[in-house]
């Protein structure tokens, strides 16, 4: 078919938990049974952000620990659309360390790009000003 398929999303505003690693098995057999075209991903950024610099490095360690399990998803998801032939979409914060990951450095067909988010209209809620937030 020519048309594009859509799958419902999975994130924590809709209750799911993919600390979970139920969760985590249901998504991977999801994907594999819907195949969808494109699949977008964004973890959580938070541990992985520049501004962790900031904090007490074994604390940041810790939490880079416990967000590991949804990179590894990411992979697992990934590597399942790449060898389907279908699309992988991952998106973080430019400078986002979980990209040099080796799990993340190592995927195939990766191919990067540098974004402002006020591209795609993301703005200040008060001033409605464009943000001029990078993305890759």
């Amino acid at each position: 078919s020519s048309e594009w398929r859509g799958t419902e999303p999975v994130d924590v505003i809709y209750g799911h938990d993919l600390l979970n690693p139920k969760e985590r098995a249901e998504l991977l057999r999801r994907r594999e049974q819907e195949k969808p075209d494109l699949l977008v991903m964004a973890p959580p950024c938070g541990p992985w952000s520049q501004w962790q610099l900031l904090n007490d490095p074994e604390l940041v360690d810790a939490k880079r620990k416990l967000h590991l399990p949804f990179w590894t998803l990411v992979r697992q998801l990934w590597d399942g659309q790449t060898r389907d032939g279908l699309l992988a979409l991952t998106e973080q914060p430019y400078t986002s360390q979980a990209l040099q990951l080796k799990i993340m450095k190592e995927r195939l067909q990766l191919y990067s790009a540098e974004v402002f988010q006020c591209r795609f209209g993301l703005c200040d809620p008060v001033s409605r000003r464009p943000f001029r937030k990078r993305a890759t």
